[in-house]
């Protein structure tokens, strides 16, 4: 049965909710009612599931309102993962290292630079990203979170090289001097 067909609808407590001209329900629920066109004391049980209001105006009001408010959950919606994604891209960095001599600059090819990421207690991490580097003694990689680094490179007739970076900016420039094996000592000379 629908509510145009219920001339005036009363919850089950006696008190009025709706009548054949307004149709305002409140609460969706069971209701009695009488039927258009039968006799003033025959009721029906009927449920209401949902709500109209009384005149054109507040309809309309409550239409512009949902659109208003789901343009607004959209557009919050759209800014957040936007938010996201400019968050995640600026939070990673393209790292450009060189590797040279100390005594004459001169580049180092086929050097292993080996990446370490490096936790807030200071210690090295499991995971690392290995790199060559080429004729002119350049190695670049894309994508390094930000954070602590720990470079470590090897070459062979030089001195094994380490130290910990700061990863803070976009793009960083990274020269790493290597040297000569120092002389070993021995007291069997």
């Amino acid at each position: 049965m629908s509510k145009a067909a219920v001339s005036a609808l009363t919850s089950i407590d006696g008190n009025c909710v709706a009548n054949h001209a307004g149709h305002r329900v409140t609460k969706v629920g069971w209701y009695q009612g009488t039927r258009s066109g039968e006799k003033p004391g025959t009721q029906h049980s009927v449920r209401v599931t949902e709500t109209r209001p009384r005149n054109g105006a507040e309809y309309l009001y409550n239409i512009v309102m949902r659109r208003y408010a789901y343009a607004v959950l959209f557009v919050s919606l759209a800014m957040l993962v936007a938010r996201a994604e400019d968050k995640s891209k600026s939070t990673k960095a393209v790292l450009n290292i060189t590797v040279v001599r100390e005594d004459n600059g001169k580049p180092v090819k086929n050097a292993e630079v080996v990446l370490h990421p490096v936790d807030k207690g200071g210690k090295q991490k499991q995971e690392s990203l290995e790199l060559k580097s080429h004729d002119d003694g350049k190695a670049g990689i894309a994508g390094i979170p930000f954070g602590k680094l720990r470079i470590q490179v090897i070459a062979q007739g030089y001195r094994t090289y380490g130290e910990d970076f700061i990863v803070n900016q976009p793009t960083m420039e990274i020269t790493i001097k290597l040297q000569k094996p120092a002389e070993q000592f021995s007291i069997y000379k």
